[in-house]
């Protein structure tokens, strides 16, 4: 989905969370450290109206998430060379499997400590 019809879809305070993200991006690596309560409370919009935008903006592909860090899509916005945007690609297809593979091994250690 592109980024121009997924702002269609985000008016008002959510649009405000959007250009939020976009100021505060690191331009090195694409990522910006806040939770959404960080958010919420820079924004001045509320934690559900955060969730929401933050869920709409990871459905289109234009974010990826971990518990309190966040990954713009290196496609839509980035600096550098063509050498630094594969590398970006990769860290960003990479981002939320890590995440996934830390929260299942996680997991498997609570279960194996149980029995």
């Amino acid at each position: 989905m592109q980024l121009i019809s997924m702002l269609d879809m985000i008016g008002g305070k959510k649009l405000k969370i959007v250009n939020y993200i976009l100021d505060n991006v690191h331009l090195s690596n694409n990522t910006m450290i806040a939770t959404t309560r960080e958010i919420a409370k820079a924004t001045g919009t509320s934690l559900q109206t955060v969730i929401t935008t933050l869920k709409i903006l990871e459905e289109g592909n234009i974010i990826k998430r971990k518990t309190g860090v966040l990954m713009l899509n290196p496609e839509l916005l980035m600096r550098g060379d063509d050498q630094k945007q594969k590398y970006l690609l990769l860290e960003f297809g990479n981002f939320e499997q890590e995440a996934n593979e830390k929260q299942e091994n996680a997991l498997s250690d609570y279960y194996s400590f149980k029995d």
